[in-house]
C-alpha cells in the first residue's frame, strides 16, 4: 500500500479518489457556443444538456469522448394499468 490513495479491506484493494466540484462558470460559455451552431436553439433536447454536463466536467468548450459506451436495459415485467395502451381495448 502506498499512502491515502491505496486501502485494503478483507482482501480487496480499495482506491480513494479526490473528486471535486466542477467549476460552473464554464457553463454560460458552453450554452453560447452550443447556442451558435448552424441549427435552431434547443434542436438536438436532451443531447444539448448532456454536451454541457460532459463539457463542464471536463471543464473544455470542446468536450471529448475517447471511448463513449451504451447500456440498454430493458424491464423483465411491464406494469398495466386499466387506461394502458398496451391492453386490448373491448
Amino acid at each position: 500500500m502506498k499512502g491515502n490513495k491505496d486501502k485494503k479491506i478483507i482482501g480487496y484493494d480499495m482506491r480513494t479518489f479526490n473528486i471535486k466540484t466542477p467549476d460552473k462558470k464554464i457553463v454560460p460559455a458552453l450554452q453560447d457556443k452550443i447556442d451558435n451552431l448552424t441549427k435552431p436553439k434547443g434542436s438536438l433536447g436532451r443531447l444539448e444538456e448532456l454536451a454541457v454536463r460532459i463539457g463542464t466536467i471536463q471543464q473544455s468548450l470542446s468536450p471529448v469522448l475517447r471511448t463513449p459506451q451504451n447500456i440498454v436495459l430493458q424491464p423483465t415485467m411491464v406494469w398495466l394499468s386499466k387506461e394502458s395502451a398496451f391492453l386490448p381495448r373491448k
